[in-house]
C-alpha cells in the first residue's frame, strides 16, 4: 500500500494545493517531506474509505445475529471510525492482521501478522486481540490415490485458474492460516459467529480456534508446588556436602545417608568419574545411549514440525528422494536401542538382587525400585509443561501448546501410573513427542 501511494503521490495532481515554499522560492527537504506524508494519509483515507464503504452493510446486519454482542459490534464501529480517520491504534491493528502471504503459488498458506503489534494495542475502549483464522474454499471430491509426496503441481493449461485446478487436492491437507486483530470487547464466541456468518455468506470455510489477548499470567497451585519442590530438592543437595565438610565422621545414621545421596560433590564426582578397571558398569552402553539420543532429537524435530506453516512446503518432495533423510525417515528405529539398553540392564540388575537375595526374585520390590527410579523425572517433566503458557505465546499456540498442558492436566495420574498408552498417544505426557 505505502508503494502504491507514493507512486500516486507522483502521478496524480495535488488537488491545485501550491506546494509549500519559503522566501526564496525554494522547497526544503523537510517541507517536501511533510506534504509527501499529508498526501499519503490522503490517500490511505481514501482507499480504506473505499474498502470499508461495502462492509458497513455487513456490519450493521450483527446486530441482528444473536450470538454476536452489542459490545462487540460497537467495539468494531469504533475500529472503523479510528480507521477512517487514520487513528494510529486503529491502523496499528490493521497492521497487525494478516493480509495474502506471498508465495501462495509455491505453497505458502500462512501468514502470522504482528502477533506483538497487536497484543500492544491500546483503543478508546479496548486492547488488541489476536485471533488465529483457517480458512478452506469449497472443494471437489479428493482423488482416492492423491499424496502430498507425489504432487506436482503444474497446471493443466499453463494459467491461474488451471494451476488451482490442479493444486485443489493440496488443501484438503493444508488449510490458509490468518491472524485477524480485532477489539478485545469481542469475546471468542463473538469471533466464530462472525466467522459463521461469513462463512455462511461466501461458501469459504471459515473457523477461529483461539483468541489472545495480553494479560498477567498468575502462577496456580501446580506452579507452586513444581517450584517449592526444586527448592527443597535443592536445599538437600546443598546440605550434602556442607554436611560431609563439617562433620566428616565414618560412623553415619539413616538420616545421614539420606543427606548424602543428594550431596553435589559426591555425586558430581561419581558422575564426571570414568569407570575403574573393576567396575562391572558397561561405558559402551553411554555411548549407545549418546547416539540415539541424537538420534532422536532429530526425529523430533522434524516430527514437531508444522508442515502448513513451511514458507515451501513445495521443497519437501525432494526430502524423500535424498539418502541422507533416510536418518529421519526411519528414525522410529532409534527407539529399539533404548529397548535393547532397558532389557540390558534390567538383566544386570536383576542379576545383582538375586546375588544379594541369594537366589530370592522379589517382584513386587523390583516393580516398586523401578517406578522410583522413573516416576520423579516423569513428575518433573509434567510440571514443567504447565510452564510452557507463561514462557512465551503466539499466534498458533493453540495448535501445540495448549493441547499439550490440558493433556497434562486431565491424564497426569495416567502418566503417572504408566498406562497413558491405554488411552492413547495424545493423552498424558506422551502428547508432547506426538502431537
Amino acid at each position: 500500500m505505502l508503494f502504491l501511494s507514493l507512486l500516486l503521490l507522483t502521478c496524480c495532481p495535488t488537488n491545485g494545493h501550491a506546494p509549500p515554499t519559503v522566501e526564496n522560492g525554494t522547497i526544503s527537504d523537510t517541507d517536501k517531506y511533510f506534504a509527501i506524508t499529508e498526501k499519503l494519509e490522503e490517500h490511505f483515507k481514501g482507499a480504506l474509505k473505499g474498502a470499508l464503504k461495502p462492509l458497513m452493510p455487513s456490519l450493521v446486519q450483527l446486530n441482528e445475529v444473536k450470538d454476536v454482542s452489542g459490545t462487540c459490534v460497537g467495539a468494531l464501529l469504533l475500529y472503523l471510525a479510528g480507521l477512517n480517520k487514520a487513528k494510529m491504534w486503529a491502523v496499528r491493528m490493521l497492521d497487525a492482521t494478516s493480509k495474502l502471504p506471498p508465495g501462495v503459488l509455491q505453497g505458502t498458506f500462512a501468514d502470522y501478522g504482528s502477533f506483538d503489534e497487536c497484543l500492544n494495542v491500546k483503543g478508546p475502549r479496548f486492547i488488541g486481540q489476536s485471533c488465529a483464522l483457517e480458512i478452506r474454499p469449497p472443494q471437489p471430491p479428493l482423488s482416492p490415490d492423491f499424496t502430498l509426496v507425489n504432487a506436482y503441481l503444474d497446471g493443466n493449461n499453463g494459467t491461474l485458474s488451471g494451476y488451482f485446478k490442479v493444486a485443489h487436492e493440496a488443501l484438503y491437507h493444508k488449510k490458509l492460516r490468518l491472524v485477524a486483530c480485532i477489539p478485545s470487547s469481542c469475546s471468542l464466541q463473538d469471533a466464530r459467529a462472525i466467522a459463521k456468518k461469513v462463512s455462511d455468506t461466501t461458501d469459504f470455510f471459515v473457523e477461529v480456534p483461539q483468541c489472545y489477548v495480553k494479560e498477567e499470567k498468575p502462577l496456580q497451585v501446580v506452579h507452586w508446588t513444581l517450584l517449592i519442590s526444586l527448592v527443597l530438592l535443592l536445599v538437600l543437595c546443598i546440605m550434602g556436602p556442607i554436611l560431609e565438610f563439617l562433620s566428616p565422621s565414618k560412623k553415619t545414621s539413616n538420616f545421614r545417608r539420606f543427606l548424602e545421596a543428594f550431596s553435589l560433590s559426591s555425586n558430581g564426582s561419581r558422575l564426571f568419574s570414568a569407570p575403574g578397571g573393576n567396575s562391572t558398569e558397561f561405558a559402551c552402553v553411554h555411548g549407545v545411549r549418546a547416539l540415539s539420543m541424537f538420534w532422536v532429537v532429530l526425529g523430533h524435530t522434524y516430527v514437531l514440525m508444522d508442515f502448513e506453516l513451511l514458507k515451501d512446503p513445495t521443497g519437501i518432495q525432494s526430502w524423500f528422494r535424498s539418502l541422507e533423510f533416510e536418518f529421519l525417515h526411519n528414525g522410529w528405529l532409534s527407539v529399539e536401542t533404548f529397548f535393547l539398553i532397558s532389557g540390558l540392564l534390567m538383566t544386570v540388575g536383576g542379576l545383582k538382587f538375586l546375588k544379594k537375595t541369594k537366589g530370592c526374585f522379589n517382584v513386587p520390590l523390583m516393580t516398586l525400585r523401578r517406578y522410583l527410579r522413573l516416576a520423579p523425572s516423569l513428575l518433573l517433566l509434567m510440571g514443567l509443561v504447565f510452564f510452557l503458557p507463561l514462557l512465551s505465546s503466539g499466534p498458533f499456540w493453540y495448535q501445540h501448546v495448549d493441547p499439550q498442558v490440558k493433556s497434562c492436566a486431565n491424564y497426569w495420574w495416567a502418566s503417572l501410573l504408566f498406562i497413558s498408552n491405554w488411552f492413547g498417544i495424545d493423552k498424558g505426557v506422551s502428547s508432547i513427542f506426538h502431537n
